[in-house]
């Protein structure tokens, strides 16, 4: 698709129009950003950050966490997923900008006309904003390829929306109402409870979309909506896993306070302030007249203040409340004694020594180690590009005319790399997929190992004893 829309706006042409855009606003330059609303250097900090702070733990990807065959696949899953995020970036990256061109460029008057009269249809203004790329792509690709456009949307809506609805039901059966019912599950009452919970979810999501007016960008909403459960969550996995004076009741804490914070911040923004806030400011202008016509804090910046309340929380109320000392950090990871895999893993000498400091092993085949020590060094090229550009650009400055070389450079190398990623896996996802279907006719399954913990122990383990 990014090669169909070269071939209707050349490169030179969108150069220019994002040139013009004005001194702290750049669209080229990520120095000047200072006046841009929202997105500026803060919220790549922030997300940073954020990053970092959740990894691992966003729980609609829990299923994808928790199903390789052993914890070398897991690994490599998730480097399989840095290369999968280069199609990302080319559409994120290349295809908002051909739309903004063209709404913006004198040499596409027409065009831009036709898209505002179909966007003119729309009567909420954000919602006319979000869907203005999608009606762009309508008017710049030929219809067998927006018809294929559509069919990868969708196809990626129900295997999200499937994912999610499964992670989000299992979640509430698992973590919620498994411990406060106090007693495991026969499997037919579990695999019920699974369904209508996986049911309430859908029926939740579904008027949820139908009254909510979304008031913020969309990645605004990501972060913030995000936070109902990241914000805690990070705390929780973090504080869990590397502080061992982290307790009970300061996870709790973390989470209930992530969740209630985030969603006073999405009903602040989104329903009280544009449908509330007006009428006060007629009502009472002495009290509510001072407050700003626009909801003053963004959803990122909301997303990573609760995120710090919810951490202080947890280091907090973990300090003034006693730790579980019957919890065995060995059973948990399932390290020493408790180890899953017949053999131990070996300590890694000689060659292998300067590699397992990047966490290949010698489990990793020959493709394996090509595949992480290529994500490395891609990685490693893109940290050198920005501290370089860094340096560059505090003793030189960097003009309009290099930022459009290096952007085209960027473009190039992702488009090279996304194709590729493509084709490899497409191809290995059929050889997988093959491999699963064999697998799950093999697996054997435990009706006792059903995530019930009985005095920090599997249930299947309380009963072999």
């Amino acid at each position: 698709m990014p090669h169909l829309l070269l071939f209707k706006i050349d490169w030179s042409n969108i150069i220019t129009v994002l040139s013009a855009a004005p001194s702290g606003q750049s669209m080229l330059d990520p120095f000047d950003i200072k006046s841009v609303e929202g997105f500026n250097l803060w919220y790549f900090i922030f997300q940073i950050v954020l990053t970092v702070y959740g990894y691992s733990a966003w729980q609609g990807s829990q299923a994808y966490n928790c199903s390789a065959k052993n914890p070398h696949e897991g690994r490599m899953a998730s480097v399989l997923v840095g290369w999968r995020n280069y199609i990302y970036n080319v559409f994120f990256f290349f295809v908002p900008v051909c739309i903004f061109v063209v709404m913006n460029g004198s040499q596409f008057q027409h065009l831009a006309g036709a898209i505002n009269n179909n966007l003119a249809a729309i009567s909420d203004v954000q919602m006319r904003e979000q869907l203005t790329v999608s009606v762009g792509l309508l008017h710049l690709l030929p219809v067998g390829v927006v018809g294929l456009l559509c069919a990868s949307f969708i196809a990626g809506n129900i295997a999200t929306d499937e994912t999610y609805l499964h992670s989000w039901g299992s979640i509430m059966v698992q973590d919620v109402i498994m411990p406060l019912r106090g007693k495991p599950f026969s499997p037919e009452a579990h695999i019920k409870a699974l369904r209508l919970s996986i049911i309430s979810i859908a029926l939740f999501a579904f008027f949820f979309s139908l009254f909510f007016n979304l008031k913020d960008f969309i990645f605004m909403y990501f972060a913030i909506t995000g936070a109902i459960y990241l914000g805690g969550a990070g705390a929780v996995i973090l504080g869990g896993m590397y502080w061992k004076r982290g307790t009970v009741w300061g996870a709790w804490t973390a989470m209930v306070l992530g969740a209630v914070c985030s969603v006073s911040g999405i009903v602040l923004q989104n329903i009280l302030w544009p449908h509330v806030l007006p009428g006060l400011k007629q009502g009472y202008p002495s009290i509510f007249g001072r407050f700003p016509e626009a909801f003053p804090l963004t959803g990122m910046e909301m997303a990573f203040i609760f995120a710090v309340v919810a951490l202080l929380a947890y280091v907090i109320v973990s300090l003034l409340t006693k730790p579980d000392k019957e919890l065995d950090f060995d059973r948990l990871f399932h390290r020493g004694k408790y180890a899953i895999d017949d053999k131990e893993v070996q300590p890694e000498t000689g060659k292998w020594k300067l590699l397992a400091k990047f966490g290949i092993g010698r489990e990793f085949t020959l493709s394996d180690k090509i595949i992480a020590i290529a994500s490395i060094l891609l990685t490693l090229f893109w940290v050198l590009i920005f501290i370089v550009g860094n340096i560059i650009h505090s003793k030189f400055g960097i003009s309009k005319e290099v930022w459009g070389k290096w952007w085209a450079f960027y473009l190039i190398v992702n488009l090279a790399i996304s194709v590729f990623v493509a084709v490899w896996l497409f191809i290995g996802g059929l050889s997988n997929f093959r491999e699963l279907i064999r697998l799950l006719k093999e697996k054997r399954r435990d009706n006792l190992d059903d995530g019930y913990v009985v005095g920090h122990k599997r249930l299947s383990e309380v009963e072999d004893k």
